[in-house]
């Protein structure tokens, strides 16, 4: 499994992506101006100064929730109490897990990687049922 990373590890992932590029380039060039293009080309080729990545990372890491969605959700029971949901998000080729209560893993570039990321989260004394991506309380 790959290790989790940062919204900052993914940003040459989501400019690949079209809609992700025109929304950034959009918000850049509030700040950039004309600019905004060859600072957009720069994020994707890695090559991007601190303060370009500065700029974009609050704005990618709330885009990326806002419009993410829903891919699975794995059920634990934990600690003998109930089914606890833990949840595959993705947007542009980004995936990130969340449970209720946990800090966020961070995200990974593949679901299989994010799924293993569920599997793997302490959840207190969790079991799985036969297949954790099929839901108990059905």
């Amino acid at each position: 499994m790959a290790e989790p990373t940062d919204i900052e590890g993914c940003i040459s992932k989501l400019c690949r992506s079209t809609e992700v590029v025109s929304k950034l380039r959009k918000f850049l060039q509030e700040e950039f101006g004309e600019s905004a293009e060859v600072v957009v080309s720069k994020l994707a080729s890695g090559e991007a100064n601190e303060e370009e990545i500065y700029e974009v990372v609050d704005f990618l890491g709330d885009l990326v929730h806002n419009e993410g969605t829903l891919e699975e959700t794995a059920y634990y029971f934990s600690n003998g109490e109930d089914w606890v949901p833990i949840d595959i998000w993705q947007y542009a080729g980004v995936f990130w897990v969340t449970a209720p209560e946990l800090e966020e893993v961070g995200y990974f570039e593949s679901r299989e990687d994010a799924e293993v990321a569920a599997l793997l989260m302490d959840y207190g004394d969790t079991k799985t049922t036969s297949d954790p991506w099929e839901d108990p309380r059905m």
